[in-house]
């Protein structure tokens, strides 16, 4: 049991760490630099999270997420590229919303294993 809350704490200060190593980077926005292309993205990101299905369940197989890998990464590039400097803070805080669900799939990607 401490093994797992030892490792879920790991984990955790990894995931916080990146979300703060990400709001510190300035990326050069290619025309995302509204809050309206976050709403967009994230409707997106919302679409592409539902799993497809495979005899009428969830499919979360290797093939399944491999083959969604660039889509995946695609998304990821779109909301990097958004500029959020002169956004207010309730903004950011849903730009940070989004950036940590697409950590949370890549969590279940890499480390959950499918």
């Amino acid at each position: 049991m401490n093994t797992i809350l030892a490792y879920l704490k790991q984990t955790l200060v990894f995931i916080s760490a990146c979300c703060i190593f990400a709001s510190s980077l300035t990326v050069s926005a290619v025309n995302a630099s509204d809050y309206q292309f976050l709403t967009q993205l994230f409707k997106q990101w919302r679409e592409f999270e539902q799993p497809p299905l495979f005899n009428n369940a969830p499919d979360y197989r290797t093939k399944t997420f491999d083959s969604r890998l660039q889509k995946f990464e695609l998304i990821r590039k779109k909301l990097l590229q958004i500029e959020t400097t002169n956004w207010s803070i309730e903004n950011k805080v849903d730009w940070h919303i989004l950036w940590a669900e697409l950590n949370g799939y890549e969590f279940n990607y890499k480390l959950l294993k499918p």
